[in-house]
């Protein structure tokens, strides 16, 4: 019974790019004032850490579901890896994009990544609102759009997998064994 599951069940192979974004715009009540850049305060090192220790303690994301070497990281190569996969890009008159972008070649738990993306975007809005308030209080950050685009999951069955590379060898073994087979005859011929 276990041969039978193991061999001809199905798996999946995902592929491509987990994209989660939000369009947000920061309100505050100083309208001609340039001195609040966001977009620099979302990125900080400050900001970034206080979005980990929030979660890692009772938040509701689960960063080694993100990513199954976050547990091995220390607190710089966690920051470089938010980082890494959180962009935020500035639109002018105080609107921003925040993405998030998990490639495939990120060791996740792809189901936990789908169910949660925009949880994980949410929680970070939150938490760079937060932030943001500490700086300046009037200040505050409105979602105007959010966004996720997730890789299409491809299921393969294991028995159509085994019957294709069991083809292939059978071909291949015809082949070599006729060639051994006609320079062992040619072989005996001389």
């Amino acid at each position: 019974m276990a041969f039978e599951k193991y061999y001809f069940g199905e798996f999946v192979v995902r592929t491509g790019t987990y994209y989660t974004t939000a369009v947000v715009h920061v309100d505050h009540l100083k309208e001609n004032d340039n001195s609040l850049k966001a977009e620099r305060l979302l990125r900080t090192t400050g900001n970034l850490y206080s979005f980990i220790e929030k979660n890692e303690k009772n938040g509701p994301i689960s960063f080694n579901r993100l990513d199954v070497n976050w547990d091995k990281l220390d607190k710089n190569g966690k920051i470089t890896w938010l980082q890494k996969y959180i962009s935020i890009y500035n639109f002018g008159y105080d609107t921003y994009e925040i993405l998030i972008k998990l490639d495939s070649f990120v060791p996740k738990d792809a189901d936990y990544l789908k169910a949660n993306s925009n949880e994980l975007l949410r929680e970070f809005i939150a938490c760079s609102d937060e932030f943001i308030q500490k700086i300046e209080p009037s200040a505050s950050i409105r979602v105007i759009k959010t966004d996720a685009v997730y890789p299409e999951v491809v299921t393969i069955s294991k028995k159509q997998t085994v019957l294709k590379y069991g083809m292939i060898g059978f071909v291949l073994g015809l082949l070599l064994s006729s060639v051994s087979i006609l320079i062992w005859t040619l072989g005996r011929k001389k």
